[in-house]
């Protein structure tokens, strides 16, 4: 594969892996929107394997791939079938985990006076599914609950 090549594999793996972090913790996006906070590309510009990729390619990306999800959410399966092999063989399931974790920690940020609970039972439920997706174990999956509501917990009581 040439560098050319891989650096549009890094660029299609970066849509999904923001796309979905960004629609795990906004449930409820408002698709007219399209808005990228700078938290989900300036994170992911740190993961060595995107830190080539500029945060405006970043961002370009992101809104292509939620485009995509959004002409497509209503009539296929959400895209982890396609790119679970991809986020296992770079090892990137980690990096996933915590960029839902910040994407948690932004709504808190900017939803505060509008969210009663920090992590709704549905939020757990998109964390559940998400996790299942990628083949973590219940264990996994509820160590990442517990250390999301950790971290909320943390970011509410300094505010």
């Amino acid at each position: 594969m040439n560098k050319r090549q891989k650096k549009k594999n890094a660029q299609k793996l970066c849509m999904y892996f923001c796309m979905n972090a960004y629609l795990v913790s906004f449930n409820d996006v408002d698709f007219s929107g399209f808005d990228v906070p700078p938290l989900i590309s300036g994170y992911v510009k740190t993961i060595p394997m995107f830190s080539v990729l500029s945060k405006r390619n970043i961002e370009r990306q992101f809104h292509k791939g939620l485009v995509i999800f959004y002409r497509h959410s209503r009539k296929y399966e959400i895209i982890w079938d396609y790119t679970l092999p991809l986020l296992k063989s770079k090892k990137l399931t980690e990096q996933l985990c915590g960029l839902v974790v910040e994407m948690y920690r932004l709504r808190l940020h900017v939803l505060r006076e509008h969210i009663e609970e920090l992590l709704t039972d549905e939020d757990c439920g998109y964390i559940d599914d998400m996790c299942h997706g990628l083949k973590l174990s219940a264990n996994d999956a509820d160590k990442l609950i517990q250390n999301i509501k950790l971290i909320l917990l943390k970011q509410e009581t300094e505010a």
